[in-house]
């Protein structure tokens, strides 16, 4: 069996000599599933369940795309945020899923929710809730959660629900990268499923990945759970959390 911390590591593309972008890799990999182009925007891909492989191979058959590729094209062609949310939300998609996307500007945080062979221009599906932003309004919340479920629904563990009960009782002027590597290595978001952490600025260039056995090892004071000892961690977490926060 495949242990994924093992063979997880970090890529810097570059061009003209200068760093483009950096993603967290497999070996073998050749599009991203979790990268940040300096000074523009990150992304990160969540599965969306029941993500059936037949249905999967029959859109696919129907010019639906892998992702990754699709993403890595788009990361080294388009500079700014707004563009690439349009850019990403318009392409054909073979699998149903969630991409969680941050800019370098105020309240840029988005999360997306795909539908298979979704047709550019076309509302979302019957139940598929539209994109979904960081608010920008008076007492609007300036952080988005997305655990593997649809955010307009009822989630289906608690680890969304834990998240948005600690981001609101903290105040946005003290989250930083340190802070938010913390935080997601509180229980239950940190737990024996995940394979890798990794925290984006691209308004800073700040890029780190930490693997379950490197820190930090204690969560926030203030979370309802108890930090214990990581369990195997042998395939890539199908139930990863990710926060789209404009934190400067």
């Amino acid at each position: 069996v495949l242990n994924w911390p093992n063979v997880t590591f970090e890529v810097t593309f570059v061009r003209d000599g200068q760093p483009l972008m950096k993603a967290t890799q497999w070996p073998g990999g050749v599009g991203i599933h979790t990268a940040m182009r300096f000074g523009g925007w990150s992304f990160e891909q969540n599965t969306r369940p029941p993500n059936d492989w037949h249905e999967n191979l029959a859109a696919a058959q129907k010019g639906g795309q892998v992702y990754g590729l699709v993403v890595r094209r788009l990361m080294e062609t388009v500079p700014d945020f707004d563009t690439a949310v349009e850019r990403v939300y318009a392409e054909n998609y073979m699998a149903e899923q969630y991409f969680v996307m941050s800019g370098s500007g105020p309240h840029q945080g988005s999360v997306l929710t795909i539908d298979r062979n979704h047709e550019p221009g076309a509302p979302p599906a019957q139940g598929t809730p539209p994109i979904q932003r960081v608010g920008n309004a008076s007492g609007a919340a300036w952080h988005l959660v997305q655990t593997n479920d649809d955010l307009l629904e009822p989630t289906s563990d608690p680890r969304r629900r834990v998240a948005n009960k600690l981001l609101w009782k903290m105040n946005q002027s003290v989250t930083d990268e340190a802070h938010l590597l913390q935080f997601m290595h509180t229980p239950p978001l940190f737990n024996f499923m995940t394979v890798f952490t990794t925290v984006m600025s691209p308004a800073t260039g700040h890029y780190e990945t930490a693997l379950p056995d490197e820190p930090p090892f204690r969560p926030l004071s203030n979370s309802p759970y108890t930090w214990r000892s990581s369990q195997s961690r042998s395939r890539r977490s199908a139930s990863a959390l990710a926060s789209a926060a404009t934190v400067r």
